[in-house]
């Protein structure tokens, strides 16, 4: 069908279905918005390409031949779906869209998902949105260049960019996306009644007990690793996970001690309740991003979600700042 079509100009078959229509070279080419002389020339490339008169004189004026009687409903039905290819996309309605989105997380998705998930459901209750954990050094441009997933939230990259802002988009490289969506604080907790910490946590204190350490690559160091290095301490790893909701669970449950972000914090807190304090360390706030690949930079569903991800963590963000230590 391609080897067909690469054969004539397209043009042409819009010609041919007027010349059908009108049974005239005069009306069709009135109906085309061309002269006489220039509809006939097309009139007789369609009759070379498809080697048929296509339309023969007649006392009352032209009629089609039976290829073009034969033509006339099909080439009438491929004009007006190829019509509705070539049409403006439609304003985007999240109430009636259908659609599956999947969202990349190398941070924690109970930091953002169930709020975007359920302010999504309520506004666009025909997209399903599926969280996927990206873990290790996988290529993100791939994994977003080829639709297995067409967003990912992560910690700001390893360099310390400050590009990446919260009201700006960044582009990355001539494929990738960035922008800002949180900045949160890091705290610590540990179960209310602690037998060993009971007021404010000195360094010496956090040093000796044991730590969990929440590493989704399963590394048993960590940024309060590398923040002790600098001061010339050390603390003590006595476990590693790979969930957020295990470490915190574990935190609560045992006399081990989990630094952890804020937003982690404000989730878990109502139903596990541990007791929060502020790290004797100076740790950098961490920064959460998006990414996205170029492909859907200006697709209506995508920029809609990626709006409906920023308030949502601006929510958050708002939440957050009532968690008081």
């Amino acid at each position: 069908m391609i080897d067909a079509l690469a054969r004539i100009d397209v043009n042409l078959l819009v010609a041919l279905h007027a010349l059908i229509e009108e049974a005239s070279v005069t009306r069709a080419a009135a109906r085309l918005g061309c002269s006489q002389p220039a509809m006939s020339h097309k009139l007789q490339r369609l009759r070379d390409a498809l080697d048929d008169p296509l339309l023969i004189r007649h006392r009352r004026g032209m009629i089609p031949t039976d290829r073009a009687r034969a033509l006339a409903g099909p080439l009438a039905e491929a004009l007006r779906a190829l019509n509705e290819v070539l049409a403006p996309t439609p304003p985007f309605d999240p109430t009636s869209a259908q659609a599956h989105v999947r969202i990349g997380a190398r941070t924690g998705p109970l930091s953002f998902f169930p709020a975007l998930m359920a302010r999504v459901a309520r506004r666009a209750p025909g997209i399903t949105l599926t969280c996927l954990h990206v873990i290790g050094e996988v290529a993100l441009t791939d994994l977003l260049a080829s639709g297995e997933v067409d967003l990912i939230v992560q910690p700001r990259r390893a360099d310390g960019r400050s590009a990446i802002t919260r009201t700006s988009i960044e582009r990355i490289d001539e494929s990738l996306y960035a922008r800002r969506l949180m900045t949160t604080r890091w705290l610590c907790v540990v179960r209310p009644d602690h037998p060993d910490i009971q007021g404010a946590l000195d360094l010496d204190q956090f040093c000796a007990v044991g730590h969990i350490l929440t590493s989704p690559r399963g590394d048993a160091y960590g940024l309060v690793d590398r923040t002790l290095e600098r001061l010339g301490r050390r603390r003590r790893i006595a476990t590693v996970t790979q969930d957020f909701m295990l470490s915190w669970y574990l935190a609560v449950t045992s006399d081990l001690l989990l630094t952890t972000n804020q937003m982690i914090a404000h989730h878990l807190q109502p139903s596990l309740p541990g007791r929060l304090l502020s790290p004797p360390i100076e740790m950098p706030k961490g920064d959460t991003v998006m990414l996205w690949h170029a492909r859907s930079h200006d697709d209506p569903l995508h920029r809609w979600l990626r709006a409906e991800l920023v308030e949502t963590c601006d929510e958050l963000m708002a939440a957050y700042a009532t968690l008081t230590l």
